[in-house]
This record gives C-alpha cells, sequence and structure tokens, in this order.
C-alpha cells in the first residue's frame, strides 16, 4: 500500500521555461537519452491477493500510468532498447513505442525489478490509438535478461484440443508421443526418448 501510495504521490513540478533538461530520461517528452546501466532483475516475488487484469483504456482514453518505481532499471531498458534497435535497424518511431511499453509494464509491476514475464505484455495490445510493439519489446526483455517466458507454443494448444476428449489411457500414450516428437533424445536418434532406452538396454 505504501508503494502503491508513492506512485500516486505528484512529483516535483520542473520550474522555468524549458522544462524538458529537469525531466528523468525515462519521463515522456525528455529529450535525454538514457545511460546504460547494470541490469539485475530481483529475486523475491511479491504475490498478489487477486489477480486482475489489466485495464489500460477506459472510456476510449488511456488509463494514467504512474512512473516506474525504479527509475535506474528503466532508464537501464530503455538504453538497451535503443542500443538494440540501432543494431538491428529499428525505425525512430519503433524505438520510441518499444520505450514507452518497457516504461508502462516496469510501472504496472507487482514486484518493481522482477523478470517480466511475455503474458503481462499482452495488455499493451488494448492501447487502440497508440503502437505498442509487443514483439520487440520481448526482444529488448529476452537480451537483457528481465523476461520470463512463460508462452505455450501454439502445437502444444492444438495437441491438448485434439486430445482433450479422448479416452485418458488413448490421451496419455499420445501425450509421451507428444513429449518425445517434440524434445526426443539428446543423442540420435531423437525419437527415443531416455527413458525407453534405458529400459531396453541390457542390465
Amino acid at each position: 500500500m505504501e508503494h502503491k501510495l508513492a506512485l500516486a504521490l505528484p512529483g516535483p513540478k520542473p520550474r522555468g521555461r524549458n522544462k524538458h533538461p529537469l525531466l528523468h530520461p525515462t519521463a515522456h517528452n525528455s529529450r535525454k537519452a538514457p545511460r546504460a546501466g547494470s541490469i539485475a532483475p530481483v529475486t523475491h516475488h511479491q504475490t498478489v491477493l487477486f489477480d486482475l487484469p489489466r485495464v489500460m483504456e477506459r472510456d476510449g482514453r488511456p488509463v494514467p500510468i504512474p512512473e516506474p518505481p525504479l527509475l535506474d532499471l528503466a532508464e537501464a531498458l530503455e538504453a538497451a532498447a535503443v542500443e538494440y534497435g540501432q543494431r538491428h535497424g529499428w525505425k525512430t518511431g519503433t524505438v520510441r513505442s518499444v520505450r514507452q511499453g518497457l516504461r508502462i509494464l516496469l510501472a504496472l509491476q507487482d514486484t518493481p525489478g522482477a523478470p517480466i514475464r511475455a503474458s503481462e505484455t499482452l495488455c499493451l495490445r488494448q492501447y487502440s490509438t497508440l503502437s505498442r510493439p509487443t514483439g520487440p519489446i520481448l526482444d529488448v526483455l529476452a537480451a537483457a535478461g528481465m523476461l520470463e517466458d512463460d508462452r505455450v507454443p501454439a502445437i502444444v494448444t492444438w495437441f491438448h484440443r485434439e486430445t482433450v476428449s479422448l479416452p485418458w489411457q488413448i490421451a496419455d500414450e499420445l501425450s509421451v508421443w507428444f513429449e518425445v516428437m517434440r524434445h526426443g533424445n539428446m543423442t540420435p536418434p531423437r525419437q527415443h526418448s531416455a527413458y525407453s532406452r534405458a529400459e531396453r538396454s541390457p542390465s
């Protein structure tokens, strides 16, 4: 609760005509280039009482998002996004959208500084007028060691959908076959599981 209250409190207001030099590099409309820094995800995890879906727009307007609680981490991630975009020939608009998306995801974290799950980036697709490319964001997070890839491969979803109505004996046998076909054995032939090879080996 203290963390949420701190996010809700307004920060110091810039003075003078030129307000941009007082803005943090991760702040919206800042002209300062983010500086590279160390990126080390925290190892603890803050549990929540309710796992509610994020609502990013209300009545057709974006919901206000607070600043990320860890500004140094946000700056380091944005610098990593700029460097990654330069190496891969991204357009300026793509880099800007990735930086905005990273800033939003960091601000919404239940555990500040923890790796960001791939499923958490899906909330950015709710924006109707803003470009939030989740693919490039996942690439930057993976390169920075800040991605927890919890995506389920499409073929796994398809397999469970096709076998859910089968008798459990058949579904169990197919599951073994499916895992062997996907992962196989570490040594040739790939389509023999390590378990089955051990069973056939002479004692």
